[in-house]
């Protein structure tokens, strides 16, 4: 048996890290999910974008895991609740293209504590998190519709509340461009979300981002840890479960819809991601919830401009992001 790995990320599902006493990272990890980070109490530094950010008691941050990150500095007997969340998953939230946008750009995103009524409603959501990390963690912990509808709720109230991204300089007005390849990432993200219930050419991949096939294939492999096939089929995935939790319709009909040209090979995909047959991931359903995937669309520069926020300081050794 292999050595327990505390930072070790599993890729492609809905999950919580386990532990809740948080440590020092000896170097710089990535993976592909958006993590969600909640200090309970302590206070923490992270390397990220090279800058070294400060996060405090009840912080909520929100960041992309492609880009490296590291915990550099941790105070004695920090908590914290840490829940990963696939990247098809988080674009299917109904959360702000801006904030998805700031997500995928490589921001670091903190829930603002600031304005009427503000602190105290952001308690009632942390504490609702806090719960919602419990379920996840237990000895029968899945994703479930209502920790899908929970997480999003959460998330969507911060998103009308307010949030900062910390890796941009205080009172700045424009935003900070998005490096070119992550430009080029996440143009290919976003055409592989409206397109994936067809059929889609690694080429057509490509040309969105005005790069080779292979190169193409390359970066986006590198910047997300999937490869755009693999992507695909997890869009595919996660749609397939949307309509399995929100209509009647058969199982047959639904695989075809959402991009499966084979039905053997659906039930396939299926039980390797969810772990489960669609007919039995169905009926295990309680309550179902209509999920729609997003288009995601590059906003404006204004509309990217965080709601004000701590500026970190500069690492001595620039950490370079893998988009």
């Amino acid at each position: 048996m292999g050595e327990f790995d505390p930072f070790r990320v599993r890729e492609d599902v809905f999950h919580a890290g386990p532990s809740r006493s948080m440590l020092p990272m000896a170097q710089p990890h990535t993976h592909s999910q958006v993590e969600l980070n909640l200090l309970l109490c302590g206070e923490a530094v992270y390397a990220f974008q090279g800058l070294e950010l400060e996060l405090r008691s009840n912080d909520l941050a929100l960041f992309w895991g492609a880009f490296p990150h590291q915990t550099i500095r941790v105070a004695p007997r920090t908590r914290f609740i840490c829940i990963y969340v696939p990247i098809e998953m988080f674009l299917g939230l109904k959360l702000s293209t801006r904030l998805q946008f700031a997500v995928l750009a490589g921001g670091m995103v903190v829930a603002c504590r600031d304005g009427k009524g503000a602190a105290s409603a952001l308690r009632l959501d942390l504490a609702r998190l806090d719960v919602l990390h419990q379920a996840l963690v237990g000895e029968d912990a899945q994703m479930s519709e209502l920790d899908h509808a929970e997480l999003e709720l959460c998330l969507r109230r911060i998103d009308r509340r307010g949030w900062n991204d910390l890796t941009r300089p205080d009172g700045r007005a424009e935003a900070t461009p998005c490096p070119a390849r992550s430009e080029k990432v996440i143009a290919m993200i976003r055409h592989v979300l409206a397109h994936s219930a067809g059929p889609l050419r690694i080429a057509d991949v490509a040309k969105v981002a005005g790069l080779h096939e292979n190169h193409a294939m390359s970066v986006f492999r590198h910047a997300t840890g999937m490869t755009i096939g693999g992507f695909l089929t997890r869009c595919r995935l996660h749609k397939a479960q949307e309509l399995l939790l929100s209509t009647s319709r058969d199982v047959t009909s639904i695989a075809l819809e959402v991009g499966f040209n084979s039905l053997s090979r659906f039930y396939e995909s299926f039980a390797r991601q969810v772990g489960q047959s669609p007919r039995r991931f169905r009926t295990s359903a309680k309550v179902p919830y209509p999920v729609s995937l997003l288009s995601l669309t590059t906003p404006d520069a204004s509309e990217v401009v965080s709601q004000g926020g701590r500026h970190g300081r500069p690492t001595s050794g620039r950490m370079t992001a893998r988009l």
